[in-house]
């Protein structure tokens, strides 16, 4: 009897529902709460926010969650600010949310699905996850770019360089799973790399 594929695909969700779980997630870890405390202070149900960031399922945000959330946040704020003898800074700088700051800063129309990639914690970034965040923010989009091209924005944006072999083979076990594609150029073993914006998974080259 022949095995089961245990590979799996991640999901797929609207642009501006991605943007707005990456939003929470990042407000989430600003301050420090887990999953489970943010659900338990917003009274949201138990594995909803552990979900909407799991890249495997659909699972997205409502507005009526989005006012719990913020509701929820801010009050850690506050009661961090009361132990601390410091009030919450309302300028440049502030640290309380309004619901603005959840949703995309533009209108996104579009109602095409996007592949779920969530944006990993500024301390998990490694090389899968620097890949993943490049193809979030769009450097993917612009068509085919190649391994020096995403060398030098990994350290751009994370001031960091990695193993170039580890980004090659991160890249791609990406384009095996679908979210990337691949190209082979003329030289050996070197391919340029674009985001996959189709539903079916392509034939690598």
């Amino acid at each position: 009897m022949a095995k089961k594929d245990k590979k799996w695909h991640p999901s797929t969700v609207k642009a501006a529902d991605l943007e707005t779980i990456n939003k929470v997630k990042e407000a989430r870890e600003k301050q420090e709460i887990s999953h489970r405390t943010l659900e338990n202070k917003a009274g949201i149900a138990e594995g909803y926010i552990s979900n909407a960031e799991n890249p495997r399922l659909t699972a997205k945000y409502t507005l009526g969650h989005l006012n719990k959330i913020v509701k929820a946040i801010n009050q850690t704020v506050k009661d961090k600010s009361q132990l601390s003898g410091k009030k919450p800074d309302k300028g440049k700088n502030k640290t309380l949310l309004n619901l603005h700051d959840l949703v995309p800063e533009k209108p996104i129309l579009s109602r095409k699905k996007t592949i779920k990639v969530i944006n990993p914690s500024v301390k998990e970034i490694g090389p899968k996850n620097a890949i993943l965040t490049l193809i979030t923010t769009g450097f993917f989009d612009r068509g085919l770019v190649n391994l020096d091209e995403i060398e030098a924005n990994c350290i751009r944006l994370f001031g960091k360089s990695f193993i170039r072999k580890s980004l090659s083979h991160r890249l791609n076990l990406l384009s095996d799973e679908g979210i990337l594609i691949r190209h082979k150029t003329g030289e050996p073993d070197t391919y340029h790399y674009k985001k996959n914006n189709t539903e079916e998974h392509p034939s690598q080259e």
